[in-house]
């Protein structure tokens, strides 16, 4: 099998071999259809459709993009004329029908689409490219034909992105139903003017369609024990990471199982561990929180996708034992692969316009945290860094002196490292990262049973599954798409390492659409 390993311990504590295929169905006497994401810890996601930057204002107040001459004479030229986006749901133009796409199929004929947005519920957005000069925003104008024209009012910054601005379509304002919409923009700057289009069509949101009828409850299951995991030691520092199917239990849950294996929750200093747990854990829920928009704390907001996330033990959580009363879904955290299924850091449902309520707990499904583990644990630079903590080694986190302050009502996480010097700055990194890590596995898996990525051309699919497809970077399955960038929902067969420096975990423009409820998929 031809496999190719990343290593990216400085930047993102994962360490994994991304198989170039991808795994077979866990499930294969299940009518659905089962989601192998191969090594999606290296996917830590970022989205170069984001083409948001500091806000430049007014052209008569240039900003940090523009030289001053100085403070009495102002500035001198700007650095270039505008470079304007007219978009629906902030999608970039190579996927909203602005430009044709090819595919190796079609021998490089191009194929014009539209995008159908849910008439109730999209945006209407301008945007200025990142190597845009300064405009003045009063001289926006846009004009669309029938049936947009009359609510074509209310342009407002967007509250996250300074130079964009947009209008947000709801019951309140909705168009009429509609296909071929057409909008034009034109916009002014002290170097010129910018022109942008873009055509769509506007429709309802049918119920089987629609993905989120209501507001999806999502469970994190911490308390799955069905591996026995032990690190094996050999001579010359060689380690190995083994779990094994245990289907009675080893008595740990495996997320916990595994961590106390590599001597980050201590069995000897219980109280230091269940801090380090209670870190851990926290750093995995925000990062999986804000991958799907919500706050810190998992509140919705009109950014947001409507869901819900718990992890198990959070206060109002629901109870994994109810799953079959059929108002949530579910996924387990901890644990490997099925043994002869393909090497994977996670496997999930794929659950098409989410019409059901998964269940990712049983052995073969879930986010498998000591697969992703593994490939670092059995590298020389894995032995360097986790030896010291490894139990039967060096000595577990929590079991030095000193370590014990960060029980200390006062003590200061963000100089914590001052406390034990190295190996406190190796938690860190193993927490900060490693869940960052493990949260875009998380949020991928539940992608899948949310039904990302429908295979095929909008308005049928989001362009998963199309060979030689003019703007991904790598071909990859059905229930996958690499678009420029890191994006969640591609493989890790598909991880490029220079996107991952300075790489910031999100859903790329159209499946964050489509989460959002602002974009219809399937057919009619």
């Amino acid at each position: 099998m031809n496999k190719r390993c990343l290593l990216l311990l400085a930047l993102t504590f994962t360490v994994g071999c991304a198989d170039d295929t991808l795994g077979t169905d866990p499930t294969a006497d299940a009518p659905a259809i089962a989601a192998d994401v191969a090594n999606d810890a290296e996917l830590a996601t970022s989205d170069a459709d984001d083409i948001s930057s500091p806000d430049l204002g007014d052209w008569t107040d240039l900003g940090a993009d523009v030289d001053y001459i100085d403070a009495d004479t102002g500035p001198t030229i700007p650095l270039g004329p505008p470079k304007l986006l007219l978009t629906i749901n902030e999608v970039p133009d190579y996927m909203n029908g602005a430009i044709a796409y090819t595919t190796t199929a079609s021998g490089g004929q191009e194929h014009a689409f539209r995008l159908r947005v849910n008439r109730n519920n999209f945006t209407l957005d301008a945007i200025l490219a990142n190597d845009s000069g300064p405009v003045d925003w009063d001289s926006l104008m846009v004009a669309c034909n029938a049936p947009l024209d009359a609510s074509l009012t209310g342009f407002s910054a967007h509250p996250t992105a300074h130079r964009h601005r947009r209008l947000v379509f709801s019951s309140a304002n909705a168009p009429e139903r509609f296909e071929d919409v057409r909008c034009t923009a034109q916009i002014s700057g002290p170097a010129g003017q910018a022109e942008s289009a873009v055509s769509f069509d506007a429709d309802d949101l049918a119920t089987h369609l629609d993905p989120f009828i209501e507001p999806d409850v999502w469970l994190v299951v911490l308390s799955r024990d069905i591996f026995t995991t032990r690190l094996a030691h050999y001579p010359n520092n060689v380690t190995y990471l083994d779990a094994e199917y245990t289907p009675q239990g080893s008595g740990l849950a495996d997320f916990d199982e595994l961590f106390t294996v590599l001597g980050f929750f201590a069995e000897e200093a219980p109280e230091v561990a269940a801090w380090t747990r209670a870190w851990f854990l926290n750093v995995i829920r925000t990062e999986t929180f804000r991958m799907f928009g919500l706050s810190d704390t998992g509140e919705r907001n009109s950014e947001s996708a409507p869901i819900r996330i718990y992890f198990e033990g959070d206060e109002g959580a629901p109870n994994k034992d109810d799953w079959a009363l059929g108002d949530f879904s579910m996924i387990a955290l901890g644990g490997d692969y099925r043994q002869g299924d393909e090497p994977a850091f996670g496997r999930a449902w794929i659950d098409t316009n989410n019409q059901r309520h998964e269940d990712n707990t049983p052995h073969g499904l879930g986010v498998f945290t000591t697969a992703m583990l593994r490939t670092l644990v059995e590298s020389s630079l894995g032995a360097g860094l986790l030896g010291p903590f490894y139990p039967e080694r060096g000595q577990p986190f929590g079991t030095v002196a000193g370590e014990e302050r960060v029980l200390d009502p006062d003590f200061d996480l963000a100089a914590g490292d001052t406390i034990a010097g190295r190996r406190f700055s190796v938690l860190r990194l193993a927490i900060e990262k490693g869940g960052l890590a493990i949260a875009a596995v998380l949020a991928h898996e539940i992608g899948h049973s949310l039904g990302l990525v429908a295979p095929g051309s909008p308005p049928i699919g989001l362009f998963a599954g199309m060979p030689g497809l003019s703007f991904t970077q790598t071909d990859i399955d059905d229930a996958h798409i690499d678009t420029p960038g890191l994006n969640i929902m591609q493989s890790g067969a598909s991880f490029n390492m220079a996107e991952a420096l300075g790489a910031t975990p999100r859903f790329n423009a159209l499946n964050m659409a489509y989460l959002r409820r602002r974009l219809i998929v399937g057919n009619e």
